[in-house]
C-alpha cells in the first residue's frame, strides 16, 4: 500500500479487556486504512478525468489553467500543477496563469511517466509555501504514452479530518506515516509531530 496506518491503544487497564480491543484495534486499523485509500483513489480520479482534458492537446495551457482552478476548489486542494516531461510547470492552479516554470530540481514521483501509473509522495515541504503537504499525481497519456503529468498538493490537516471522521474511542491513537514512517498525520493532538518519525514503538504495532 501507498501508506502505513497504525492504530495505538494507549491505555488498557484490564487484561480481559485488552484481548477484547486487540480485535477491535485491527479491525479499526482497517477502517482507517480503507478511508485513506478512498480519499486518495477519489483525488486520484479526479486528476485522471482532468489529464483528459483538451485543452492540453491543443496546449490552451491558459484555458486548462481556468479549469485546474476550478477543480483545485472543488476538491479543497491547495495546488494542482501540470508538467510537461522534462518537469517544468506548464499550469500552476495556485498561481496566476504565466511562463512555464523551471524544471523541478527533484522528481518526487521518478516511476509515474515511465509506468503510466499514478503515485502518492511521502511528507515533503513545498519550495514556494515552506509547509508540509502530500501530493498525489497521475501521468497524462496519448496513445500509451506519458506526454506530462499533473499533481494535486495537500496538507496534511486533510488526512487529520480523514482521521476525525472515524470518531476513534477514547484513549485511543490514530497516525498516518508515510513510507520513510514520518508522522503525516495524527489524531488527537497532531501539532507538532508532523514530520518527526514515529517512534520505535509504534512502528513494531
Amino acid at each position: 500500500p501507498s501508506w502505513l496506518l497504525a492504530v495505538a491503544v494507549i491505555y488498557l487497564p484490564y487484561a480481559r479487556e485488552r484481548d477484547v480491543l486487540a480485535s477491535t484495534t485491527v479491525q479499526t486499523a482497517e477502517l482507517l486504512m480503507q478511508a485513506v485509500d478512498r480519499e486518495l483513489a477519489t483525488h486520484i480520479a479526479v486528476l485522471q478525468t482532468l489529464a483528459t482534458s483538451s485543452r492540453i492537446d491543443d496546449r490552451d495551457f491558459a484555458r486548462f489553467h481556468e479549469r485546474a482552478v476550478q477543480v483545485m476548489r472543488q476538491a479543497s486542494a491547495d495546488n494542482i500543477v501540470l508538467f510537461d516531461p522534462q518537469l517544468r510547470g506548464l499550469v500552476n492552479a495556485a498561481r496566476p496563469f504565466g511562463p512555464a516554470m523551471p524544471a523541478q530540481p527533484q522528481d518526487r514521483f521518478p516511476n509515474v511517466m515511465p509506468t503510466g501509473k499514478p503515485g502518492v509522495s511521502d511528507l515533503f515541504v513545498g519550495q514556494v509555501s515552506k509547509t508540509a503537504q502530500v501530493a498525489v499525481a497521475v501521468p497524462v497519456l496519448r496513445d500509451d504514452a506519458a506526454i506530462g503529468r499533473l499533481e494535486m498538493v495537500f496538507a496534511p490537516k486533510r488526512f487529520v479530518a480523514v482521521l476525525d471522521q472515524q470518531r476513534l474511542l477514547t484513549g485511543w491513537t490514530a497516525v498516518i506515516l508515510d513510507r520513510k514512517g514520518v508522522v503525516v498525520a495524527r489524531v488527537p493532538s497532531s501539532d507538532g509531530l508532523v514530520g518527526q518519525p514515529a517512534s520505535d514503538a509504534l512502528l513494531s504495532e
